[in-house]
């Protein structure tokens, strides 16, 4: 099983209804035995190739990004208004440098992360455009630490809808 992971963060999105977040392409999922296209994430290649106007880019419930460990970010499986102190971590990026201020704000805005998976990291593409038709995304809520109990998970998620004329 190839277990190569690669993460990087996603400055505001406009093809993400201006959210940041997280990309990667599925090692440590595939390490844990979630296979990254069972998600729910939509697919945002296909809606492209189609020539959508819009992507309904759903919310996912069940796992969350948590932000606690400095410069590292988790995928974890969390529920809404569930207080425990153990998440089960089910992927995990580590950066070698702090995550960005203005990264974390956008991130707090909306109390939401975009999630991308693609095969491969942006390097393997010749450009932005070709990396995007492989994308998968979904909106992960953001997992905060209430105290030294455990943690607190997000409010409520919806769905957005995002217009895909800048995306094609």
């Amino acid at each position: 099983m190839d277990t190569e992971d690669e993460w990087g963060r996603l400055a505001a999105l406009p093809e993400a209804g201006n959210r940041a977040g997280i990309y990667t392409t599925g090692g440590d999922l595939r390490a844990h035995g979630i296979d990254p296209l069972t998600l729910g994430l939509a697919d945002l290649g296909a809606a492209i190739h189609r020539g959508d106007d819009q992507l309904e880019i759903p919310f996912l419930s069940n796992i969350a990004l948590s932000l606690v460990v400095p410069g590292e970010v988790q995928l974890i499986r969390a529920k809404t208004n569930v207080f425990r102190r153990d998440h089960p971590v089910i992927g995990a990026g580590v950066f070698t440098d702090s995550h960005p201020a203005e990264w974390l704000e956008t991130l707090a805005k909306f109390d939401q992360s975009v999630l991308v998976y693609a095969p491969h990291g942006p390097r393997h593409y010749s450009s932005y455009g070709s990396w995007l038709a492989h994308w998968h995304i979904g909106l992960l809520p953001v997992a905060y630490r209430v105290d030294f109990d455990g943690f607190s998970i997000f409010p409520p998620g919806t769905t957005i809808t995002v217009n895909l004329d800048a995306a094609a």
